[in-house]
């Protein structure tokens, strides 16, 4: 979570706030918002090929691969998030991240699959929070 603009680091998981430091609004509305997800859709491709070719290498491949794409694809998109990472599916898929990492046989077919599942829901969960979020402060 940093402010688009100056870089600085952010406090709230909102899509409603401003930067402490330039005072602009981080999430301006629709576009900055589509501009937010095509800058981690760049990601996406480098990142899945990644966990593939990790996810080879035994016990420390997959405990390598789901930090990286946690890191590069699921955190953009969650530290907006509050009420969803709480939720059940979101359990569940942490619990499936860290169970690949201990068991390398099944984290080398689990954890790519579970990479873009996990990307393609929180994903889907950010826009549809800031498809109902209302950008003008009405």
């Amino acid at each position: 979570r940093r402010c688009f603009y100056c870089g600085q680091p952010l406090r709230e998981p909102s899509l409603d706030q401003s930067c402490p430091a330039c005072g602009r609004a981080v999430l301006q509305g629709e576009e900055s918002v589509d501009r937010y997800d095509a800058y981690i859709g760049r990601r996406r491709g480098w990142t899945f090929a990644a966990v593939v070719v990790l996810g080879v290498i035994p016990i420390l491949g997959p405990l390598l691969a789901s930090s990286l794409y946690k890191r590069t694809l699921i955190n953009p998109y969650s530290l907006y998030m509050t009420v969803y990472r709480e939720s059940f599916l979101m359990v569940v898929l942490f619990l499936c991240r860290h169970l690949f990492r201990l068991l390398p046989f099944i984290g080398v077919i689990g954890m790519p699959i579970l990479c873009v599942t996990e990307y393609h829901l929180y994903r889907r969960m950010f826009l549809w929070k800031a498809q109902k979020h209302d950008f003008r402060g009405e």
